[in-house]
């Protein structure tokens, strides 16, 4: 049934159908990794509740709806810390990829936050910009510049991150583009400001809102189809499955590719599973050996399930043949 045993280039000698490739047990190894989130998620709330209280003050709803877009930011950032630890547990007989999954879920469940709020804001500012209220825009561009400075100071913080273990992961990037998105917006609402105290025109600041909302929508849609086509296990982009059937069907062996699979567990954890069909006689060590160095040392799969079956049992000859033709 199949070759008796399947060499791996790293470990030697393993019964075939049971052959995988190395993984990398928890994507986190420092406690270090989890600080800057805490300290991200105290400054946001901190300024969170300036920004809204300077927002009722002011009039200005681009103020009031990202402050909350900052309350995302706040939950995001210290359940980020809490998916670090996360991430840090082993693999376990219950959890066999240990807890890789955690941060797509949270970012699935941020993309969703993200919808709601923009909703509310672009409903908010659809109404300001019909029935205009008086704005002071001093306040709008003092409450926005302070707004830019803490940005900025959030990204050194994130940037103090250990790159290595954390980068790979949705949760620090998600962070990252939260600060990179909450500066833009910033910025407009700073525009506002200074055109409504330039010219007296208070709609400016319900076309900042759209601007807010518009950045939070965009951030929306990256973050749920990133998450979304790894939760539905689609071929992780850059990769062809078509190339990796030419290549395994292109051996003297004349091989026959079957149940060809190919997914990521999180953004930087991919696994491929196949099954080869091979004549009877035919030595499958070398075809599972050029294999594996092909798709992990290639491609750069983490994870690789190869199983060889044979004529005589597992599909009818004649079958095999006229595939090969």
């Amino acid at each position: 049934m199949g070759c008796g045993a399947t060499m791996d280039l790293q470990t030697g000698l393993h019964f075939h159908g049971h052959h995988e490739g190395h993984h990398h047990h928890g994507g986190v190894s420092s406690e270090s990794a989890q600080w800057p989130f805490v300290v991200q998620g105290m400054l946001l709330a901190v300024f969170m509740v300036l920004e809204f209280s300077l927002g009722l003050i002011a009039h200005s709803v681009a103020l009031v709806g990202d402050s909350f877009h900052m309350l995302i930011d706040v939950a995001s950032a210290f359940a980020s810390a809490w998916v670090i630890s996360l991430l840090r547990r082993p693999a376990s007989d219950s959890h066999t990829f240990a807890y890789r999954r955690a941060d797509v879920l949270m970012a699935q469940g941020q993309g969703a936050l993200f919808v709601v709020m923009a909703s509310l804001t672009i409903w908010e500012g659809t109404h300001r910009l019909v029935h205009p209220e008086h704005v002071n825009g001093s306040l709008v561009v003092i409450a926005a510049v302070v707004g830019m400075a803490a940005s900025l100071g959030i990204l050194w913080i994130l940037s103090r991150v250990e790159r290595a273990p954390t980068g790979h992961t949705m949760t620090f990037r998600a962070n990252w583009l939260h600060e990179i998105q909450d500066l833009s917006g910033f910025t407009s609402t700073a525009i506002a400001g200074i055109l409504i105290s330039l010219t007296g025109f208070s709609r400016w600041d319900a076309i900042a809102s759209f601007v807010v909302a518009g950045i939070m929508l965009n951030h929306a849609r990256e973050t749920l189809k990133e998450s979304g086509e790894i939760l539905m296990e689609s071929v992780p982009d850059g990769m062809n499955l078509e190339d990796i059937r030419s290549f395994i069907e292109s051996h003297a062996a004349q091989p026959i590719v079957r149940n060809l699979h190919l997914w990521s567990i999180d953004e930087g954890f991919t696994s491929m599973s196949v099954h080869i069909y091979l004549p009877d006689g035919v030595d499958c060590h070398l075809l599972q050996a050029e294999l594996r160095h092909y798709s992990e040392g290639e491609l750069g799969i983490d994870h690789v399930t190869i199983e060889v079956l044979h004529d005589h049992y597992d599909l009818p000859h004649a079958h095999l043949s006229a595939a090969r033709e």
